[in-house]
């Protein structure tokens, strides 16, 4: 801050700062930390069940543009659904929120790469099981919810 804007300005904004926990830099390093700890369950997970995947960064490597969080290299199908792609998302999925990342990302995933998966870890409204482009969950899938479809090619 300059020197010549009124120290109480200066005082106010400083502890509007130290206080605001959502939309302050603090907020902005939280959830930022919490959104990569989902990544992270959900990379471990794939990985501890052996399902191969490309990673957000791999993929921008590769020049994807618009990319999910994973990208599976071969589809499984959740509860009779093809997945292709899985987002992770450490927050609850309400409907502002998810019709925002809905037209933000989910729909550009849909159209690139097939049907996938979005994970709200801190749960969702009900009516978000009504999607028809990709499912939506509150946490990875049961075992006995999964099929890993073998290509023959493998």
């Amino acid at each position: 801050m300059s020197n010549f804007e009124p120290l109480w300005l200066k005082e106010q904004i400083m502890h509007c700062l130290n206080v605001d926990k959502m939309f302050s830099p603090d907020g902005d390093l939280i959830r930022s930390n919490v959104g990569e700890l989902g990544e992270n369950i959900l990379t471990n997970i794939l990985e501890h069940k052996g399902i191969p995947f490309h990673t957000e960064d791999e993929l921008r490597e590769l020049n994807f543009h618009k990319t999910p969080d994973v990208r599976l290299e071969i589809p499984i199908a959740v509860k009779g659904r093809i997945v292709h792609w899985i987002e992770s998302k450490a927050l609850f999925g309400d409907y502002y929120h998810h019709k925002k990342y809905d037209e933000a990302q989910y729909s550009s995933y849909y159209n690139r790469y097939g049907p996938g998966l979005v994970i709200y870890w801190a749960g969702y409204i009900k009516e978000l099981e009504e999607c028809q482009d990709f499912l939506v969950l509150h946490d990875f899938p049961r075992d006995e919810d999964i099929e890993v479809i073998k290509s023959p090619f493998l």
